[in-house]
């Protein structure tokens, strides 16, 4: 077994620790899940895990709060039909400006985690982050296709 695959299960419980009890046991494993990926993807030696974790978690925070309120406004658009017009362009205006933001928040963290992992390592990064999004959408497709149907068609 890698020592990088070890230190994931050895640290994984202290991330799963860290979500809020909110978001429930399938957002902890979820979670758990990218961070094993990940790690595993860029084979991580315990010095860049222990620097890039904390960057890359404050990068996914900023990131996670901004799709969260895009969430939301999506939601009141789609289920309040009686909305000024003014209000529905405040709302696309508001998604397009999220899209902004978070790239910006991209590029910022870009040079923080290259500082931290190297150029190549941020690359893989990348690659590992469509991959593991990738996997997870065949996961959840295959797990609704197993209850007959349910959840795999949205």
């Amino acid at each position: 077994m890698k020592f990088t695959t070890l230190f994931a299960v050895l640290v994984l419980p202290f991330f799963g620790w860290t979500q809020p009890e909110r978001h429930g046991s399938n957002m902890e494993r979820h979670e758990t899940a990218r961070i094993a990926f990940i790690t595993n993807e860029l084979n991580l030696s315990t010095e860049e895990a222990q620097q890039f974790w904390p960057v890359y978690n404050e990068m996914r925070s900023k990131i996670k709060e901004i799709m969260r309120k895009r969430h939301d406004d999506m939601l009141l658009l789609q289920n309040n039909k009686d909305l000024s017009a003014e209000q529905k362009e405040q709302i696309l205006l508001n998604q397009y400006k999220g899209e902004q933001e978070v790239a910006s928040i991209r590029l910022q963290y870009h040079s923080k985690i290259k500082a931290v992992i190297g150029l190549e390592k941020t690359v893989q990064l990348f690659e590992s982050e469509r991959k593991f999004q990738r996997e997870m959408i065949q996961h959840y497709k295959k797990r609704g296709e197993r209850q007959g149907g349910k959840g795999s068609k949205r």
